[in-house]
């Protein structure tokens, strides 16, 4: 990085690095790929990912990738190329659905408005139109996709690639005898919020997947005296600092823990797409706009925001509902399985108090942790071709519980409200204030009187006649 002021060096992480340190970092630096770099190979187009893996080529005597890394792509390629694929059913199934909603409001319309047949047919033209020019494109799509999953499985083409381009570049694993105490050592960092990976603490399986990646990249680093620059399309902020939404770089405790266990080498981070314009611009690779806008997109579904509002239509709703309801009993007597158990009941709770928008849709604010828990969830859910199928006693039962939280804070309402006119009645009746007081206090208990009333009417109307 060369010369650097004092005042910058010793808050490094907290200011963004200088194009020209990534521009080096991918002429000179080892470059570490994290797993969901290796599994872009299956979502990109076939040119996007012939450009792709001819840039890795490029620098095939720098590649390096962690074991773990390895042991997550094995786990996980088939699973990747699946979603991809069930895009290419779910994407239409939910567009017709939609283009069925919009062409009954129209119907509606002209019914309740006496419009002519005629006129009808000028307005359900154009929507009937522009939905089969969007099927038609996505079925282009599908159509020049080459990877199928028979395919992948039998004779994969990806990973005939990789075991060209990765042979003798792949970190070794943990010893069998210190996993546990890694894990450990994880759950004890997760804990305290120190990266990388505390944003997966809870999850099901694999939570401690991205400190593994991170500490045999610096075993790797320090027995090597190495640089690295690691290629990830993971933006949360357990990997990545944030300021104004804007990434900054590698989160600082990174950065410091980096300095600390490898001496002299440097560390950096980027994501996909910028690695790849700066190979472009650095080393004369050959990529395309398309390609770079593939590898964007992707990394911006990998982004886990800190604060984030989910909307759901009712059957939405309840389906995830009663997915979350399945994970938040053990699936055994296992530590893991118990705290995977307990956050998912917490998330429950906070996924039955949803709010319920003027459309009728259920809106769930999530933040931290909850983000990455709901999604364990949530995409499976929406990613489904034929969504799962919730019988009339599950819903009946998750909607029951959903009323009793709406009911405890109804009551909860009451209760505290009940306190306010004792009080104030109470004050009124002591003596002692002067008249302006006191008139201000019975307008304050005539008003609270008449909220009462309206809540206890509500409460009634809605739980104790049938309502539940």
């Amino acid at each position: 990085m060369g010369s650097v002021s004092t005042f910058l060096n010793s808050f490094e992480g907290f200011w963004r690095r200088p194009k020209n340190d990534y521009r080096n970092a991918v002429r000179g630096f080892r470059v570490a790929l994290d797993t969901n770099v290796l599994l872009e190979l299956y979502r990109f187009t076939p040119g996007a990912r012939r450009e792709m893996l001819n840039v890795l080529r490029g620098i095939q005597d720098r590649l390096w990738v962690p074991h773990h890394v390895a042991s997550e792509f094995y786990g996980r390629r088939t699973t990747a190329l699946k979603e991809h694929l069930d895009l290419y059913t779910s994407t239409p199934e939910s567009l017709e659905g939609e283009k069925r909603k919009a062409l009954q409001s129209i119907h509606t319309f002209a019914k309740r408005c006496s419009i002519g047949d005629d006129d009808k047919r000028k307005l359900t033209q154009p929507i009937e139109e522009a939905f089969a020019l969007v099927l038609s494109e996505i079925s282009r799509h599908k159509d020049s996709f080459d990877l199928t999953l028979n395919q992948v499985v039998a004779e994969d083409p990806v990973l005939e690639e990789l075991a060209d381009l990765l042979d003798g570049r792949v970190g070794e694993p943990f010893e069998a005898d210190v996993i546990d105490s890694m894990k450990e050592e994880y759950d004890r960092r997760a804990k305290q919020e120190v990266p990388p990976g505390f944003r997966d603490f809870g999850k099901k399986e694999n939570a401690h997947g991205d400190f593994f990646l991170w500490e045999q990249l610096l075993r790797e680093a320090a027995s090597s005296g190495s640089s690295f620059l690691l290629v990830t399309n993971d933006a949360k902020e357990d990997w990545i600092r944030r300021d104004a939404n804007l990434i900054i770089g590698a989160h600082p405790s990174l950065i410091e823990e980096y300095k600390a266990r490898c001496g002299a080498g440097d560390f950096l981070i980027t994501q996909l797409d910028s690695f790849l314009r700066i190979a472009k611009e650095e080393l004369g690779a050959v990529v395309s706009d398309s390609t770079m806008q593939q590898a964007k997109n992707l990394t911006t579904v990998h982004a886990d925001p800190r604060d984030e509002v989910f909307s759901m239509s009712d059957n939405l709703y309840l389906d995830v509902l009663s997915a979350i309801e399945e994970e938040s009993s053990p699936q055994s007597d296992s530590k893991d399985d118990r705290s995977r158990a307990k956050a998912m009941m917490g998330l429950l709770r906070k996924v039955l108090a949803a709010e319920v928008d003027a459309s009728g849709s259920y809106q769930v604010r999530l933040v931290g942790n909850e983000v990455g828990l709901f999604e364990d969830v949530w995409y499976p859910v929406v990613l489904s071709a034929s969504r799962r199928d919730v019988n009339a006693q599950t819903r009946e039962r998750v909607e029951a519980a959903r009323m009793q939280i709406v009911k405890a804070a109804k009551y909860k309402d009451i209760m505290d409200l009940r306190e306010r006119v004792k009080f104030l009645a109470s004050e009124i009746d002591s003596g002692g204030l002067g008249d302006e007081r006191r008139d201000l206090m019975r307008r304050a208990l005539s008003r609270h009187k008449k909220e009462l009333s309206d809540l206890l009417f509500e409460f009634e109307d809605k739980f104790m006649r049938g309502g539940e």
